[in-house]
């Protein structure tokens, strides 16, 4: 239903941007009232964040459990490329640590696509350095690291990385995906390792078959030829994608934790389906994570995405007038990650944890690099001034709260 398209805010994440900065949004006193374009969408998610709160707070007892909230570090991701060898690149990075540190953030994620890794491709050593590194930093701060491997976009306005998948099988992805979950076993040591998610978007993106026996044997695979003592691992599939993927994953193999992406909150995504899952994953013994989520800001209308692209879509996010339906869907997040007894909840769109754009004349008609490239600018200049946005106070309570 809903293929993962990685909006490229991280990707051309101007975060040492020279450009010049809309007007920071770190503690606005006033989000703006809703545009008319956008009053029905606003209120849709509303009334659907309504209603899962009243169910979730029917259910849930008050129990906090030791989730590991985190943040995925989406300037570290590996889609930006030759961009994570530069210097300068690396300084923005252990700033921001500094400032998750400092805000409460208990966990970060790391994304590194296959095959960025694997001997062949340009520059795998450099990039293996970079992350070995990173990793250093991350665990000298206390944080608990979590890396996840998916595939790397091939079209360009969505990755600087160069891919070429004709002539890829799953026997080859298979080898070559255990060789990279070896170097960053060996290299990084995270606490946690994601194998794969989101099966239908990466046969989307690579061409192989991704059928839920496919999926299911390349998982057994990786998990057989893997040394992975120390390190928890994992897999799972999106919200939106079939249960049966879950079903298998969680009764066929040996993974510590099953993940569960969650973007959409309509056709009960978030609710009914997340404790389904955890239901199925109970049953084989099996923890739980959500390895990304944010509040997608689709109508229901529009998954099947005929009424407007994905880029359009997470354009959205960029408007300061959404802050109390984030802030509002971060609390059932951290209830949702509390009743499901998480390994570990982490957000997406972490710059929104620093700023926003006015919804004006102007950012109302930008194309969406333009307007990441705003937001971004915004973000960096906020993480400058350890100055979080609501949204980044309210997760910070929520994190912090005590029983």
């Amino acid at each position: 239903m809903l293929n993962k398209i990685i909006f490229p805010l991280f990707f051309v994440l101007v975060l040492i941007s020279e450009g010049p900065f809309q007007k920071a949004m770190g503690q606005p006193l006033n989000p703006g009232s809703i545009p008319k374009e956008y009053k029905a969408l606003y209120s849709e998610l509303d009334q659907k964040l309504q209603e899962i709160d009243q169910q979730l707070t029917k259910i849930w007892d008050g129990q906090k459990h030791s989730t590991a909230f985190s943040v995925e570090l989406i300037m570290a991701n590996s889609h930006r490329g030759e961009a994570l060898l530069q210097e300068d690149t690396f300084k923005v990075i252990l700033l921001t640590l500094d400032r998750l540190q400092s805000l409460g953030v208990k966990g970060i994620m790391v994304g590194i696509s296959y095959p960025i890794l694997n001997a062949s491709f340009p520059h795998s050593n450099d990039y293996l350095n970079f992350y070995k590194r990173l990793a250093s930093e991350i665990k000298g701060r206390g944080f608990v690291l979590i890396v996840e491997t998916t595939a790397t976009f091939h079209e360009p306005e969505f990755s600087d990385v160069k891919v070429d998948y004709s002539g890829l099988t799953m026997e080859r992805y298979k080898r070559e995906k255990l060789q990279m979950a070896e170097a960053i076993l060996r290299e990084m040591r995270p606490d946690y390792f994601t194998i794969d998610t989101e099966p239908m978007t990466q046969q989307r993106i690579t061409g192989v078959r991704y059928s839920v026996k496919e999926y299911t044997e390349m998982v057994q695979f990786v998990l057989k030829n893997l040394e992975h003592s120390g390190v928890k691992i994992g897999t799972g599939a999106g919200t939106w994608d079939d249960f049966s993927y879950f079903e298998s994953l969680a009764k066929n193999t040996a993974v510590d934790y099953i993940d569960m992406h969650v973007y959409p909150i309509q056709r009960d995504y978030l609710f009914d389906n997340t404790l389904k899952i955890a239901s199925i994953a109970h049953a084989y013994g099996k923890k739980l994570s959500i390895g990304e989520t944010w509040l997608y800001k689709a109508f229901e209308k529009e998954f099947a995405g005929a009424e407007a692209s994905q880029s359009a879509i997470f354009s959205r996010d960029v408007y300061s007038f959404w802050m109390p339906l984030d802030q509002k869907f971060l609390e059932i997040m951290v209830k949702l990650s509390h009743h499901l007894k998480l390994e570990f909840l982490s957000l997406f769109w972490m710059q929104y944890l620093y700023g926003y754009l006015e919804y004006d004349k102007t950012t109302g008609t930008m194309k969406p690099m333009s307007l990441s490239k705003q937001v971004n600018g915004v973000a960096y200049k906020n993480i400058v001034l350890n100055n979080p946005s609501q949204t980044g106070l309210t997760f910070q309570r929520l994190i912090k709260e005590k029983d």
